[in-house]
């Protein structure tokens, strides 16, 4: 599935996700815990899910998102694993 966040938002509820990439920078607390939120298991599912963003730093206001951004998915959904290709 290939959709915007505006079209994945509130009310969207569909089964059997188990991967999100957001390519999509924002600021809201709300969709920070939304978003990864669309992620949910079955009863009995034992595959993992991901929710993976990938972040474009060069841009000071994104990356800046972005960072306000990680520190509520560490507070709402506990580890968060970060990769910088820059280093």
């Amino acid at each position: 599935i290939v959709t915007t966040s505006a079209s994945l938002g509130t009310g969207a509820d569909i089964s059997g996700i188990h991967c999100i990439i957001n390519l999509e920078s924002y600021r809201s607390d709300v969709a920070t815990v939304q978003n990864p939120g669309r992620l949910r298991k079955e009863p009995g599912e034992t595959k993992p899910y991901y929710y993976i963003e990938i972040v474009n730093i060069g841009f000071r206001k994104v990356f800046s998102q972005f960072k306000t951004r990680k520190k509520v998915f560490k507070k709402n959904f506990g580890r968060i694993k970060v990769f910088d290709k820059t280093k």
